[in-house]
Order: C-alpha cells, then sequence, then structure tokens
C-alpha cells in the first residue's frame, strides 16, 4: 500500500518533506517536521493526520494519485 501510494515521492532519490518511507527504519526515522509514524499512537503519526485530511485541505497526503480507501487507512492505525 506505501510502496504504490507514497514511496514514489518518499524516497532516497526523492524524499519530500524529508521523509523517506522505502524501508521501515527511514519511515521511523521521520521528515523535516514531525515523526511520521508513532508506533501505537496513531493521533501522534503525522503520516496517519495527513490521510486523514480531505483532499481540499493543504497538507494532504498523498498529493498525487488516488487517496486511500478508509479501509487501507484502517489497516495502518492498526
Amino acid at each position: 500500500m506505501l510502496e504504490l501510494n507514497c514511496v514514489r515521492c518518499h524516497n532516497d532519490d526523492k524524499a519530500k518533506g524529508g521523509l523517506r518511507m522505502h524501508t521501515f527504519d527511514a519511515l521511523i526515522e521521520g521528515g523535516d517536521i514531525e515523526e511520521a509514524v508513532v508506533p501505537g499512537d496513531p493521533t501522534a503519526s503525522e503520516m496517519l493526520v495527513r490521510l486523514h485530511l480531505r483532499t481540499i485541505d493543504e497538507g494532504v497526503m498523498p498529493q498525487k494519485g488516488r487517496a486511500l480507501e478508509p479501509e487501507e487507512v484502517a489497516t495502518l492505525e492498526a
């Protein structure tokens, strides 16, 4: 899911916002502003906060491509 929707903009070659998501360790390391993922605390995980934004909101992810389905977001929150 992350490979299809996130890694094209968050990888070693193109780390938008300083965030790399091509490996688990890179994802946990976070980006320029916030921790992308806080294990066990979805409300503190910036990635999940941005996935819940509306498509018209600033900072919504993914910016390009299809939005994740609610079931996909729920999987990431689990």
